[in-house]
């Protein structure tokens, strides 16, 4: 069994507005306390045992489920050749042909059919050994929905990337019952009645039932991961009419580094609100990309001319929405509109985004543009609708954000004019508002140094301080918000600014449910994202000790991500905590102290682990798959 604990001491917290390394070095690189490789190889192992699962279902088949039926054979019974003619069998009609090759192919047919129906001398495939489970003791759990932490220290059991468990440690441990050796027949007794009476899963480990890995949270925070419902992950520059000349392949891959960052973060579930697509998200769920769970609209639709029409005055070339690169696709009328929905849909879009006002980045609208017909718009909910999905809006005045709202939308993305009139409307029609306040304050902070022409800078204006207006009027007309971001090009890495931007109005526990059980609503996901809860996904945050954001949420703004010390996506350890900050010897008593062996004793013990105590976080995936897959 591999025992971990988080190190200690820390690192003092960087305070929010300090800059990240990647962000001083110029762009977005791939942060180094990630687990790229063990969770690449944990998610191939883990889809290697749904494999060898669905294969193993199958081969218990009844016979005549897996039964072929030969072309042109009648279904009846097949005589083996060893067994004496049945005497009530039909005869063959007189005038049947005789011929050699005739004879031929109906014992060739009959042999194959015989064969086909006798079982297989080969023994079936052993069964799949399952996953092992996880158990995170000791921690403090946050319940965002009632803005509360559970009374006492948890323990929070997962196994195959879903919750299992959550019980109070003072309830018999299934790992405390393990004590007592793998030759010790009562301990494994003990274990099991612990597992049994704590109603656990666990895996037989060296005779005992026990979990493969636990992590003592030290009393630090647990907590569900992180939802940005406002990114753009593709935008990897914040010159959008510029992202168009640039290489698909570049742009991808400079994504997965943006998305890398996110998981850093903290942020386990995004909604791509125009530029990714279906492989952006794909490679992300397979591990193949390190990052969040990736939601994604395609392309946004746009008028001629709207906030996704990023062409200057002088250029006709067609803005259909083709390539990778660009954030919007242009359609006019009522039959474009409903094919490009449709074609989004096609390709697989988690919902719909619409531009139904003007933006900042697009060069030929003002933001108090409303944009589309309300036909057009209604056209394109209908559509969206008929899919099983919504629609979520960009718009910034009343008139635009009241214009959507009448139509349809669920979502009105920014909303920074938002009067009181409209907040009623919207929280009469159960509307949510997802504001994104960090992106007009980086691009004054930042002007044209980042990248977007100097006359788009100036239509940000006033953004910052109507957007915190519009808080307070969204909260006080009872308007579900979620978080969200809107950040483009390198200023990616100060996404957890909006947690210190809304803490300025909005009290801590209101902007946690935002980016998590209000975002998980939105999204459809209620059920089983942005809680930590038996049943739900085992999307994880573990906060350095010490830290509680129920008190001052802000502490998430740290940049880099540094209030977050361990990450899991799916209950695969994503990021991993930094080893301890203090001398070898001190870290070298603290790491026998929490039961993790040094590189010496792990050898003694056969444990095959490293010595360092950041390495052994490491292992942490691999020890979930009894398999060896993973190594």
């Amino acid at each position: 069994m591999l025992k971990l604990r988080l190190p200690s001491p820390w690192a003092p917290l960087p305070s929010f507005g300090q800059q990240p390394d990647d962000e001083a070095q110029g762009g977005n690189l791939m942060p180094p306390e990630l687990c790229a490789s063990s969770f690449a190889r944990a998610c191939a192992a883990r889809r290697a045992l749904q494999q060898a699962r669905a294969s193993s279902a199958s081969a218990c088949l009844p016979p005549r489920a897996k039964k072929p039926r030969l072309p042109h054979t009648a279904p009846q019974h097949q005589q083996s050749q060893t067994a004496p003619p049945d005497p009530d069998a039909d005869a063959p009609p007189a005038d049947a042909p005789t011929d050699a090759a005739t004879s031929t192919e109906a014992g060739s047919a009959i042999a194959l059919a015989s064969s086909s129906a006798a079982p297989s001398p080969s023994p079936p495939p052993p069964p799949p050994r399952e996953e092992l489970p996880l158990l995170l003791t000791n921690c403090r759990v946050l319940d965002v929905e009632a803005g509360a932490y559970l009374e006492g220290l948890q323990r929070v059991l997962v196994r195959g990337g879903v919750i299992l468990e959550v019980q109070p440690v003072e309830q018999p441990a299934v790992a405390a019952a393990a004590e007592g050796g793998a030759d010790g027949k009562q301990a494994g007794a003990a274990a099991a009645a612990a597992v049994a009476g704590a109603g656990a899963a666990g895996a037989a480990v060296g005779g005992l039932v026990a979990p493969v890995v636990e992590v003592d949270c030290g009393g630090a925070v647990l907590m569900p991961g992180l939802c940005d419902a406002h990114v753009h992950c593709t935008a990897v520059t914040a010159n959008l009419a510029g992202l168009m000349s640039l290489p698909e392949s570049y742009v991808a891959s400079k994504s997965g580094h943006i998305l890398a960052g996110m998981l850093a973060r903290g942020f386990t579930t995004i909604r791509d609100a125009g530029g990714a697509d279906f492989g952006l998200a794909q490679a992300a769920d397979e591990g193949l990309v390190l990052g969040p769970r990736v939601l994604f609209t395609g392309h946004a639709l746009s008028q001629t001319g709207g906030h996704g029409d990023f062409r200057g005055r002088g250029e006709d070339a067609c803005a259909c929405g083709a390539a990778l690169r660009g954030i919007g696709r242009v359609c006019d009328g009522d039959t474009e509109v409903r094919r490009a929905a449709r074609d989004e849909l096609r390709r697989g879009a988690h919902c719909i985004k619409i531009m139904a006002s003007g933006g900042v980045a697009s060069p030929t609208d003002r933001l108090t543009n409303t944009q589309f017909s309300e036909a057009e718009l209604t056209a394109i909910v209908d559509e969206a609708a008929a899919a099983g999905t919504y629609v979520c809006a960009h718009a910034y005045t009343p008139a635009a954000i009241q214009r959507a709202v009448r139509c349809g939308v669920a979502s009105i993305e920014h909303g920074n004019y938002l009067d009181e009139q409209t907040a009623l409307l919207m929280s009469q029609r159960r509307v949510f508002l997802v504001p994104t306040l960090v992106t007009y304050q980086e691009i004054v902070r930042r002007g044209a140094a980042s990248g977007m022409p100097q006359e788009l800078v100036a239509k940000v204006g006033d953004a910052v301080a109507a957007g915190l207006r519009s808080l307070s009027v969204a909260a006080k007309a009872g308007v579900r918000m979620c978080f969200g971001s809107d950040l483009l090009g390198d200023m990616h890495p100060s996404q957890a600014g909006e947690f210190e931007l809304r803490a300025r109005v909005l009290p801590p526990a209101d902007i946690l449910r935002s980016a998590t059980v209000n975002c998980a609503t939105l999204f459809g996901m209620q059920k089983s994202l942005g809680q930590v809860r038996p049943g739900y996904r085992a999307d994880l945050l573990l906060l350095r000790p010490g830290l509680d954001p129920l008190e001052d949420v802000t502490v998430l703004a740290a940049p880099g991500g540094a209030a977050v010390a361990a990450v899991f996506k799916d209950g695969l350890l994503a990021k991993a905590p930094p080893p301890p900050a203090a001398p070898a010897a001190a870290a070298a008593a603290e790491a026998g102290e929490a039961g993790i062996p040094g590189a010496a004793a792990a050898a003694a013990a056969g444990d095959g682990v490293g010595g360092d105590v950041g390495g052994l976080w490491e292992e942490l995936n691999g020890r979930l798959f009894p398999t060896g897959t993973t190594k």
